[in-house]
């Protein structure tokens, strides 16, 4: 799923217009969807794998 803008707690652990996130807490994100559930099912912190140019990377983020 393609970030076309980062605000917010995304935004502030370093996620970047343009990255690719690939997954959350270990599920495949292909969707907003897919990225709103595991928000959802995440307690306080999720874990996206994201894609930056030739290299992925994890960026842990603080939720709720």
């Amino acid at each position: 799923m393609l970030v076309e803008q980062a605000r917010g707690p995304a935004a502030d652990a370093g996620l970047q217009q343009g990255d690719i996130v690939i997954a959350a807490n270990g599920a495949p994100v292909s969707s907003v969807a897919d990225l709103r559930n595991a928000v959802e099912k995440s307690k306080n912190h999720i874990a996206l794998l994201v894609q930056r140019g030739e290299t992925r990377l994890f960026v842990p983020v603080r939720v709720g």
